[in-house]
């Protein structure tokens, strides 16, 4: 029988950044208004960062690091 092995990454401990809670029934989103957070990036050179679903790993896992990396990635410009 083959064995198959794989490197796993070393333990990275989380951000001390607050980990986002999912919404209470109390709780509403507060919407976006897309042309002042275009306008607010532009004029900043920034990317758009969504404050509701951070990109990090507390926004996909909730307690357990996945099996694999997870990289995060912006399409490229022009991709459409």
């Amino acid at each position: 029988m083959k064995s198959v092995s794989f490197q796993v990454d070393p333990y990275v401990p989380r951000d001390p950044r607050p980990i986002p809670q999912p919404l209470s029934p109390g709780r509403k989103m507060e919407a976006l208004d897309f042309y002042a957070e275009r306008d607010k990036c532009l004029e900043n050179q920034t990317l758009f960062e969504d404050p509701e679903f951070l990109a990090d790993d507390s926004s996909l896992f909730f307690s357990r690091r996945p099996p694999k990396y997870v990289e995060w990635l912006r399409p490229a410009v022009g991709f459409c």
